[in-house]
């Protein structure tokens, strides 16, 4: 008599039911589900091309991130006026805001007792008076406290640097004044070359920190100082001079224009 064989168990094809032990469903249900991708890989290419449109708006922009000329508040309360002003009256390039607050437009910068290096004045009328012009233009020289020029401007630097070592600026008797001159509005990387009565004496880097030029001034005969626009970062260059007189704002100045000024001295 022939007996049945054993029937084989066949695998459900199902998923296994909710009373199955919860470690086989928990891995059976990792094993079915479809893996998802990465988020890494796509966090990183928004990362990158986060980075390439800030560096893309760093270069365009020349690497500046501050704001404009028009955004400071000497601006608005000295140069934009004062450049309306001027557009009237060009015999007036400066508005001075002295330092009992009264506000005046001029065509001079105003230096005070206060502004005289002493030193600097004592050591240059001492060569001068035995006529050493070469030694009085080294002192007149380390005083000036002017940050270096950038490269472009290097050469020009160096050529005012050689006037006022060789003392072509001095004559005998007067004094040697301090001016701070320093960017009024936004720092964007304006130049300018200064002249005394015409011979170049310095090329500076007009900044928020500024530079201070220790000038000769002869109160006996009138001085002016020039600026020339060697370097415009944007919008203009607005130089601003400090004394101990107070404060004096120039108009907007273009690259490769000059504005001369005189200088009071008590």
């Amino acid at each position: 008599m022939l007996r049945p064989s054993p029937s084989r168990p066949v695998a459900s094809a199902l998923p296994p039911s909710p009373d199955l032990d919860d470690d086989f469903g928990e891995a059976f249900a990792r094993a079915g589900r479809p893996s998802r991708p990465s988020e890494a890989p796509r966090r990183g290419w928004l990362g990158l091309l986060g980075a390439s449109a800030v560096a893309g708006a760093l270069w365009l922009g020349g690497g500046r991130t501050g704001g404009d000329e028009r955004s400071a508040a000497a601006w608005r309360d000295h140069v934009a006026p004062l450049d309306a002003a001027f557009r009237s009256d060009p015999s007036r390039p400066i508005r001075r805001v002295a330092a009992d607050g009264s506000v005046a437009t001029t065509d001079a910068f105003v230096v005070a007792a206060a502004d005289l290096d002493r030193e600097a004045t004592r050591r240059i009328n001492l060569a001068m008076a035995r006529g050493d012009r070469a030694g009085a233009g080294a002192v007149l020289a380390s005083a000036q406290a002017i940050p270096e020029a950038p490269a472009a401007q290097a050469d020009r630097a160096e050529a005012a640097r050689a006037t006022l070592t060789a003392g072509e600026h001095l004559r005998p008797g007067g004094g040697v004044y301090r001016l701070h001159l320093f960017d009024s509005c936004d720092e964007d990387g304006d130049v300018v070359e200064v002249r005394l009565d015409g011979v170049p004496f310095a090329v500076v880097p007009i900044t928020h920190a500024g530079a201070t030029l220790a000038v000769p001034i002869d109160p006996a005969r009138a001085s002016r100082v020039s600026i020339l626009g060697l370097r415009d970062g944007e919008g203009g260059i607005t130089v601003g001079c400090r004394t101990a007189d107070g404060s004096s704002y120039c108009r907007t100045i273009a690259e490769g224009e000059e504005q001369t000024v005189g200088i009071a001295a008590p």
